[in-house]
């Protein structure tokens, strides 16, 4: 079994209340059963789409069915989806696409309450599954986060970074094999600069889609 205690911030509770939506009462038939999946299939002429679901009824556009928006990530990492890193104001960031052409490493940019730009969005991928190791690709153009935060396009060149997590705090990423020598922190530094450090530091981390 997991242990799911990362997934609570105990030292920054959020006491706001939730607005619930008004629910409907449950259907019942005539003798007073609930019968709401039979009732509900009875509304629609439409059948579900045979394996491998192809033909009428079937959704291709599986994106579609996913809502926008954003939640902090709490607890160790998974691969599956995208992720804005940030930290003291400012996000990760592949400004490649960007006006000023020919950057060719990450940046730092401004980060947005809505964790929405396309170009702060990273995708992980796990060295091992299960583990606690992963490599950074951008979702803007797939390049990988490779030797002093340059960006590149092969996988087999990217930067492996150890993910470190404490609840309350959050993520810090440093470079594997630099364990012995407590260096090479990927950091936002005291005058606003990305840099790789000594002295860890923690990023907040969003999952975001659409």
């Amino acid at each position: 079994m997991a242990s799911l205690i990362n997934a609570f911030d105990f030292d920054n509770p959020d006491y706001s209340i939730p607005t619930l939506p008004e629910m409907k009462e449950p259907h019942v038939n005539s003798a007073g059963d609930y019968d709401g999946a039979a009732y509900c299939a009875s509304q629609y002429n439409t059948t579900r789409p045979p394996v491998p679901y192809t033909g009428e009824g079937a959704v291709t556009n599986v994106s579609s069915l996913v809502e926008k928006g954003f939640k902090q990530v709490r607890g160790m990492l998974t691969e599956g989806r995208f992720l804005v890193l940030e930290m003291n104001g400012s996000a990760l960031t592949n400004p490649s696409s960007c006006a000023k052409s020919g950057a060719n490493s990450v940046r730092l940019t401004r980060a947005r309450p809505e964790h929405d730009r396309t170009i702060q969005r990273w995708v992980i991928h796990a060295v091992e599954i299960g583990g606690d190791e992963f490599t950074f690709s951008s979702a803007v153009d797939g390049q990988y986060i490779c030797a002093d935060g340059e960006l590149c396009t092969e996988a087999d060149d990217a930067t492996v970074f150890v993910v470190g997590f404490e609840p309350g705090k959050g993520h810090s990423f440093q470079v594997q094999g630099s364990e012995s020598c407590t260096c090479d922190f990927l950091v936002v530094d005291a005058e606003g600069n990305l840099s790789f450090q000594g002295e860890e530091d923690f990023w907040q981390v969003f999952s975001v889609t659409g």
